[in-house]
């Protein structure tokens, strides 16, 4: 491999020259190791100095955003940055700078992230952890042997790579969630014989006595599964990108761990033990086939948004005797019928009347029904939590009540269908002004009806923080001005369908507002996958476009045009070049 230091080093002195201004999430090509080695096949690793005498590799330079799982990404994805074919980690590095040799007792944390060409990895035997998310999004890695001495696995260390059997030593001690979620092609895992920590069966991970389920992997392609009977715990994502399961059954599982059967597309049926206690957070998320469950008696907590994402889900029954929650008419409440759980995806009912004991729409209850058009809200409604109806593709209008003091974000996102949003006059918190939702003040826009009838629309004067997902899937609108007073433009706030697109962005700020994320409007994509950056026109005040051009992520944007050299934008040519703009010379 080629030695990309001098490289690295060129682009540093660039990005200092340039002045490039980031946004809260973003890194500027700042150095993030301690020193650097060329190994015997000239491959150049980078290192962070761990104690007196132990390093770890780690990242390189590079401008990265933090995605939403907390993963750094690349922005500049100039592959001969990153690894390609094996590369061999040795067990010592020599700082150059102080003379001192260093044993290499870990993989850091983001280490080789998004490194897609990397296929082996040879690591030394001095390896005591391998950190968080360490390989993710490595998808040609297909090979690792894990040394002895290595005593702990972090969090999504291989997620989504091309791992397909792995064997754990016998000194390891230590396994944090998610090790292999999404590695469709994990299918074999084994445990040398002395580990004293952990068990595998039939190529399913447990800890030693097998009271807890670690990990089913994601490739195996039987279609049935019973739980042991020892098993008391599955771990979060145990099950998770499983596309072979049709059904599975438990006889004394006492706890379900968050996203444990996250996207199990062909999941069926689930039978719970009559012995459960506790379902984690999205245990069930994204299980598309599962049509109908039964809450066991025995269940006495359930987290939010457990069954977030199941289209097909058009039953939820609670066992007779349970303590803590009811159904009725198929939708999942407390037993005080306070708190509303989840309304079922799959219901076909197209209006609903929540129960007037009410006082809390939970996480994610209505998310993903295509049938509903109209939810009554009880007059006593306290709170409604984040994307509680959200993709609701059907709901037409949603009338919040005087009695409601919170409202989370994204609570609408995806309801493309949506043209009336209302607020009770006598609401102390909230206020809506032609469909639009703000806060009482009117500075924070929390959310447009996304199938409001305009297609230009100015955000108030009084505004200054644009809510996450708060323009999301606007069906009609193409023209957007964003006031002077705006200065947080929040995550995927401008986030759009594919075929409805906003094509003007005019910001009337002369400083570039800051607070603005990488993802505000590049996960805009347009049918040829352009993000809206590179779509849409925006529009600066006059003088400011050089300031604006500086200053990321808007300088992102490929048409920038100052105010006074624009007289109409009625639509974008195929070259992506604005149609009818008239600069003046």
């Amino acid at each position: 491999m080629k030695n990309n230091y001098l490289r690295l080093v060129m682009m540093l002195l660039l990005a200092v020259v340039t002045g490039i201004v980031s946004a809260v999430e973003t890194y500027d090509y700042e150095a993030l190791f301690d020193f650097y080695n060329v190994n015997e096949d000239g491959d150049t690793i980078w290192y962070n100095i761990t104690s007196d005498s132990t390093c770890e590799v780690t990242f390189r330079y590079g401008i990265r955003y933090e995605d939403e799982d907390g993963a750094f990404v690349d922005i500049d994805d100039d592959d001969t940055l990153r690894y390609v074919g094996t590369i061999n980690i040795p067990s010592t590095a020599t700082n150059s700078d102080n003379g001192v040799t260093y044993t290499v007792a870990g993989i850091g944390k983001y280490a080789f992230i998004l490194c897609t060409q990397l296929e082996k990895v040879s690591l030394p035997s001095t390896l005591i952890y391998i950190g968080d998310r360490a390989f993710m999004h490595c998808t040609g890695l297909t090979e690792i042997d894990l040394p002895e001495g290595l005593k702990w696995l972090e969090t999504r260390a291989f997620y989504d790579t091309g791992i397909s059997s792995v064997t754990l030593p016998s000194s390891l001690d230590s396994i944090e969630g998610g090790i292999f979620e999404e590695c469709y092609k994990f299918t074999t895992i084994e445990v040398n014989e002395g580990n004293n920590y952990f068990s595998a069966k039939d190529n399913v991970l447990f800890d030693k006595e097998m009271t807890t389920l670690l990990q089913y992997p994601a490739g195996l392609t039987d279609d049935t599964y019973p739980v042991p009977a020892s098993v008391k715990i599955i771990s979060d994502f145990s099950f998770s990108y499983n596309s072979h399961l049709k059904a599975v059954t438990m006889t004394s599982v006492e706890s379900i761990g968050a996203n444990a059967f996250y996207q199990c597309f062909a999941l069926e049926s689930v039978k719970l033990s009559p012995s459960l206690k506790f379902i984690g957070d999205f245990a069930f998320e994204e299980d598309s086939l599962l049509t109908s469950i039964v809450i066991p008696a025995s269940v006495e907590d359930i987290e939010d948004g457990v069954f977030s994402g199941c289209l097909n889900l058009s039953t939820i029954d609670v066992e007779e005797g349970n303590k803590y929650y009811t159904s009725t008419d198929g939708v999942l409440y407390t037993i005080d019928k306070k708190y509303l759980l989840c309304y079922p995806a799959g219901k076909k009912d197209s209006e609903y009347t929540v129960l007037p004991e009410c006082k809390v729409i939970c996480w994610e209850a209505f998310e993903g029904n295509r049938y509903l058009a109209n939810v009554d809200l009880p007059e006593n409604l306290d709170t409604i939590e984040t994307a509680a109806f959200s993709f609701c593709t059907s709901l037409e209008k949603i009338d919040i009540p005087a009695s409601v003091r919170f409202i989370d974000n994204a609570v609408v996102q995806g309801c493309s269908s949506l043209s009336s949003i209302t607020v009770d006059s006598k609401n102390q918190y909230y206020m809506a002004m032609d469909s639009v939702l703000f806060n009482k003040d009117t500075t924070t826009l929390l959310a447009f009806a996304a199938n409001k009838a305009v297609t230009t629309y100015e955000i108030p004067s009084s505004v200054d923080t644009i809510y996450l997902y708060a323009f999301n899937r606007v069906q009609n609108l193409k023209k957007v001005v964003i006031p002077t007073s705006v200065k947080c433009i929040a995550l995927h706030a401008f986030r759009c369908e594919l075929d409805h697109l906003i094509d003007t962005v005019v910001c009337k700020n002369t400083v570039p507002p800051y607070d603005v994320y990488f993802s505000t409007f590049a996960d805009v994509v347009t049918e040829n996958g352009m993000a809206l950056y590179e779509h849409a026109l925006l529009v600066v005040p006059d003088g400011c476009k050089a300031l604006y051009e500086n200053a990321y992520p808007w300088s992102l944007f490929r048409n920038i045009v100052e105010e006074s050299k624009v007289t109409g934008i009625n639509e974008i040519n195929a070259d992506n070049t604005p149609a009818s703009v008239i600069r003046v010379h």
